[in-house]
């Protein structure tokens, strides 16, 4: 008896509680407005289709629209209304489903079929929406325009009432289209990346622009996973200003949100088939999926990667010995800072290459000064102006020349050949001579010139006997001889200190960390500047110059390939090589998918500790 009581007051509990969610999913209706019931042939109107946020909407079963043409998937907005009872004010979530549609032919049409299915599994059927066909043109050709803006305004205001930033609207193509064009199995079709370049076949040295693009017909959110290896070309990267706003393309008959990744100047660097590698992104991708008489939406996972893009370089033809490695359009120039001097002064002679063209790659042309001049290899300094679609800018060298003896002196005219792609030859052009008037100085040379004097290979020798004048006095009374004699004795105990260091203490570690921060004080100064951008470009260039200068490779030819190759042959550790090459790809993809403070200043802790640890290695195989 006790079992059936529990079993009665059991079932009383459950009817209970269950019975007002009953009542109100059965008294919770679907709202369907439409933007007009009266319009024109070549009108869009929009459907829509609320119901309660507290209903739980999850999918929405699509109406029958067999004589519209839908423009692109439903837009799922959430909103909030007010409601007064009793004078007591609440907020009701509301979820709506807004179609864009375009009728096919005129007449009057019944739109049906509509539900939405809540998560509790109960399916909610909308009433039916009448719209009238006229023949005709309409003059509501902007409605589709003034739609899109009010519904933008609306989210925003609703975003800042729940006081959170704005998100920015998400990018759907509005084209004519059905569900079934935007399904899983098509997905490959309404998203993909491209590596677009404008020249197959050019010559070694000569500029080829790649851009590499995303196209979407689809709302996705993507990041930039791995960038292309550049192995056997010199590389500029272009900044992109706004990367985060598409443009629209047609490609292949469809319209598409087009985002720029990357775009990027290349200089090949030999003759023969060089490979672009695919550029690569990841992240998920909303397509639709038919289910219960209808579609509903659903997010993917997707990854996507570029096709690999192979470009035929031709050789250059046979040139003379004056080259300078130069492929473009040049002019050139030359000046001195003086030509009446003394052997005590240091002349600047400053040549100056000016165009288009491989700028970064030209080498310093041969000076043949006359005896009695001489000078040391020059500065080099570049100014680039724009990149794309030519790079254009100088570069600049400047010699520091002395004069040993007086006398009048001849620096020759400079000759500079560069090969003009446009024209298919080489191209010779010569600078003015400078004269020279040279008297006797003092013998006191500037700090410039003593240090030129210092750097040349031969110095004078010095004629004569030496003196040694001044009174005599014996070694023990002179203080520099116990000088000598103590500075044994403090290395022998400095020695001894460093024996008895702290364990974990490793050997010339504050000397590595002190290269570490002079090589990235740059970038620590842009990160207290907040300057995202030029704080990453900062690390990557400390470590790819770090590099250059350790393992003597030319910028040129510096690459992630030429780094794991030289890297390996002087025995590195390969989890040594990996961390290294990990982190210039890590600066890298930074640049595109920018993070916060946080993580930047991990990022310049871990270039700190790359480059000390990479310090601490050289130091033990010199």
């Amino acid at each position: 008896m006790a079992m059936r009581y529990i079993h009665i007051i059991s079932l009383l509990f459950i009817l209970f509680f269950t019975t007002p969610t009953l009542s109100f999913a059965q008294s919770t209706q679907i709202q369907v407005e439409l933007s007009d019931n009266n319009i024109y042939l070549d009108d869009v109107f929009y459907l829509s289709y609320s119901i309660p946020g507290n209903s739980a909407a999850v999918r929405m079963q699509q109406p029958n629209l067999s004589d519209f043409n839908l423009l692109g998937p439903p837009k799922q907005r959430t909103g909030y209304t007010v409601v007064m009872n009793n004078g007591n004010m609440s907020q009701e979530t509301m979820i709506s489903f807004t179609y864009t549609l375009r009728p096919k032919r005129v007449g009057t049409f019944r739109i049906k079929g509509a539900s939405i299915r809540t998560q509790s599994g109960q399916t909610i059927s909308a009433a039916t929406a009448t719209v009238t066909v006229r023949p005709g043109k309409g003059n509501r050709n902007n409605i589709e325009d003034d739609f899109a803006a009010i519904d933008k305004l609306q989210k925003q205001m609703q975003d800042i009432m729940r006081g959170i930033e704005p998100e920015p609207e998400p990018q759907r193509q509005q084209q004519q289209a059905n569900y079934e064009d935007f399904t899983l199995d098509k997905i490959n079709n309404n998203i993909f990346l491209r590596a677009e370049v404008d020249k197959q076949n050019p010559v070694v040295g000569e500029q080829v622009n790649v851009t590499y693009k995303l196209y979407t017909r689809l709302q996705m959110n993507m990041r930039p996973v791995a960038l292309p290896q550049l192995n056997g070309f010199w590389a500029q990267d272009q900044e992109i200003t706004d990367p985060g706003t598409p443009h629209q393309e047609n490609y292949k008959g469809k319209v598409y949100n087009v985002f720029t990744l990357r775009k990027t100047a290349l200089f090949p660097q030999r003759a023969g088939t060089l490979q672009l590698d695919p550029f690569k992104a990841s992240g998920w991708v909303n397509v639709f999926e038919r289910g219960n008489g209808g579609y509903y939406e659903q997010k993917v996972n997707k990854e996507l990667e570029s096709e690999t893009v192979q470009l035929a370089v031709a050789a250059l033809p046979e040139h003379t010995g004056s080259f300078s490695n130069g492929v473009g359009n040049f002019t050139i120039s030359s000046q001195v800072n003086q030509t009446q001097v003394s052997t005590d002064d240091v002349i600047q002679l400053i040549f100056t290459v000016n165009g288009t063209g491989n700028l970064g790659l030209i080498t310093a042309p041969k000076i043949s000064l006359p005896p009695g001049l001489s000078t040391i290899d020059p500065e080099i300094k570049d100014n680039i102006g724009e990149i794309m679609p030519k790079l254009e800018g100088t570069r600049q060298f400047i010699y520091n020349i002395s004069a040993d003896t007086a006398g009048s002196y001849t620096i020759p005219e400079i000759e500079f050949t560069y090969f003009d792609a446009d024209a298919g030859t080489y191209k010779t052009l010569k600078t003015q001579a400078f004269t020279l008037a040279v008297k006797a100085g003092t013998g006191n040379k500037s700090s410039a010139a003593a240090g030129d004097a210092l750097q040349k290979d031969i110095h004078p020798i010095k004629t004569g006997i030496p003196a040694f004048n001044g009174p005599r006095k014996y070694a023990l009374q002179q203080w520099y001889y116990w000088l000598i004699l103590a500075l044994p004795l403090a290395a022998v105990a400095g020695m001894l200190f460093a024996g008895k260091r702290r364990p974990g203490t490793e050997p010339g570690k504050p000397a590595a960390n002190k290269v570490a921060e002079q090589r990235l004080a740059t970038a620590r100064e842009a990160l207290s500047q907040q300057k995202t951008t030029l704080f990453y470009e900062e690390i990557s260039k400390a470590i790819w110059l770090y590099l250059s200068d350790q393992l003597n490779i030319p910028l040129s030819s510096l690459n992630k390939q030429s780094v794991a190759e030289e890297l390996h042959a002087k025995n590195f550790p390969q989890p040594t090589i990996q961390h290294t090459l990990q982190q210039i790809e890590d600066c890298e993809l930074a640049l595109y998918t920018p993070s916060g403070g946080q993580q930047q200043q991990q990022s310049l802790d871990k270039a700190i500790a790359l480059i000390a640890s990479l310090e601490n290695q050289f130091n033990k195989k010199s």
